[in-house]
């Protein structure tokens, strides 16, 4: 380390430095700093950060690429399945959960498992239906249940229904009652087009029927 005087002359003001120079403990430069600087161990920002950055041994493999990664050992005790991207894991998930393996794919059809207010539904693929979900992927998703009822329009009254080019759809204003309360079982016989108020009716009298039976009990 080397120490030298600098006097500068600023308009009649006579300045003097003490400058010394060091040598960059990352890259091996020699750099001249202020004597009161401070310690003044590296050249530059860029090497400072570069010199105290922790390196981590690779603990693990991604699981769909193979690479050496480091994850936290916490994040490895909690999570099933590591990757090293988004990518990777995108890839992944499409491999793994794919047609049956999906928890959402039904084994018996072509359906899907959707829960709604603590309740079970299926839903089938539809075409060109005007009242079917948004599209999920390439495929239009409808409710099994008004799907059936759809098209065994024939059994129930016409006010249930509106007509589209000559096709009978429900009213998306109509509710489909399960008359046994399982609402996976989607049988013409167990189900029945109520409008909101009759639903709510027929949903009152099962709760109150449920009351009376839990008191004599």
């Amino acid at each position: 380390m080397c120490e030298f005087t600098i006097k500068l002359n600023l308009k009649g003001v006579n300045t003097s430095y003490n400058l010394v120079t060091k040598v960059c403990k990352y890259c091996g430069k020699e750099f001249v700093i202020p004597a009161n600087y401070g310690v003044g161990n590296y050249c530059s920002r860029k090497c400072s950060f570069l010199a105290k950055r922790v390196i981590h041994t690779p603990n693990t493999k991604c699981e769909y690429c193979g690479k050496d990664i480091y994850i936290k050992p916490s994040r490895l005790r909690r999570t099933k399945h590591i990757c090293c991207s988004k990518e990777c894991m995108g890839k992944l998930r499409k491999s793994l959960y794919l047609g049956e393996n999906n928890p959402r794919y039904n084994k018996l059809q072509d359906r899907v498992i959707i829960h709604n207010n603590g309740k079970v539904y299926y839903e089938v693929p539809v075409e060109n239906h005007p009242f079917a979900h948004k599209p999920r992927g390439k495929r239009q998703y409808y409710k099994e249940h008004r799907y059936v009822v759809e098209q065994n329009y024939k059994l129930f009254d016409e006010k249930y229904f509106v007509i589209i080019n000559g096709v009978h759809y429900l009213n998306p204003n109509i509710d489909i009652h399960h008359k046994n309360g399982i609402t996976t079982d989607n049988s013409i016989d167990n189900l029945e087009p109520l409008t909101r108020s009759e639903h709510t009716k027929e949903h009152n009298k099962e709760s109150v029927f449920y009351e009376i039976t839990k008191m004599v009990e």
